[in-house]
Formats: structure tokens, C-alpha cells, sequence
């Protein structure tokens, strides 16, 4: 017999439902909030995995860039594993996230226009850019199509040329 703690289709680590496996909820959220503040990497984790599309998705609609949605998704993620133990409970879990990403593609769209000279030079302008770099459409379609995306941090670093 299993243990009372747990419930069918469960994680033993996290002692939820895995992402993507079965609708997640509030309750869900707020188990993993609370070991993902008491240290657990694994509740973090599936945290990230549950909202890495939305995050990726806020950036992408926000800055029409992939390659600055992808900064945006991996600063934001750090800034959220940073804060995580402020997360108070006085709002969705979500919110909170989206309040982040959209603070930071905000300081973004700041500093890019600010710093026009900083920015590199468009795609289009050099081929060589769009074969080495995912392109908007890519990522856009792999969105809708609901393909599972590699976070950013996890892949591989491009060949050298």
C-alpha cells in the first residue's frame, strides 16, 4: 500500500502531479513554492518547467526578438529563483511571474532604446546570424505546435565556425 502522503499519479520528490501530465493547481503551486523555498532544486524545477512556455511566450509577444526573449527567460528565472523565499502567497504564483518578466522585457525595451548603438545589427542584415541563432518564426511555431522547448541555458553551445 502506498504512503498516505502521496496520491496516484504523484512524484515520490515533489509529491505532486508532473508537469505536463495532469492540469496543475493552486495547491500544486503552492507545494512546490514552499519546498523550492525550503531548498528543494527538484520543486524548483518542475516550477520552471511549468511556466518556461508562458515565460518564453510573454517575452517573445513583449520584445518581438527571440534572441532577447531568450536573455529575458533566463534572467528571468534567475531572478525568480533569487526572490522565491520574498513570494509571500498574496497572489497567484503566475502573477507574480508575470509581474518579473514583464518588469524585466520592460528594462529591456529601456536599455535598447537608450543604447541604440549597443544593439546588434538587425538578422536580416547578415545570413549568417539567422542560421546560427533560432529565428522568431521558429520559436513562434514551436510555441503553437506545442513542441517542448530546451531551455536556453540547457543547450549546447553553437560550433565554432
Amino acid at each position: 500500500m502506498g504512503s498516505p502522503e502521496f496520491s496516484a499519479g504523484t512524484s515520490p520528490v515533489t509529491g505532486v502531479a508532473p508537469a505536463g501530465e495532469f492540469a496543475h493547481s493552486v495547491a500544486d503551486d503552492s507545494v512546490l513554492i514552499e519546498r523550492a523555498q525550503a531548498g528543494d532544486r527538484a520543486a524548483f524545477e518542475v516550477l520552471v518547467h511549468r511556466y518556461d512556455r508562458q515565460v518564453l511566450r510573454l517575452a517573445l509577444n513583449v520584445l518581438g526578438s527571440a534572441e532577447d526573449a531568450q536573455d529575458v527567460y533566463q534572467e528571468a528565472f534567475l531572478k525568480i529563483f533569487r526572490n522565491l523565499p520574498r513570494f509571500r502567497f498574496e497572489c497567484a504564483f503566475y502573477t507574480w511571474v508575470y509581474r518579473i518578466v514583464t518588469n524585466i522585457c520592460l528594462d529591456h525595451l529601456r536599455r535598447r532604446r537608450s543604447h541604440p548603438e549597443d544593439q546588434p545589427p538587425s538578422p536580416r542584415a547578415d545570413s549568417r546570424t539567422t542560421e546560427r541563432n533560432p529565428t522568431l518564426s521558429t520559436i513562434s511555431s514551436a510555441l503553437k505546435s506545442g513542441a517542448k522547448l530546451k531551455p536556453p541555458f540547457a543547450r549546447s553551445p553553437p560550433a565554432s565556425a
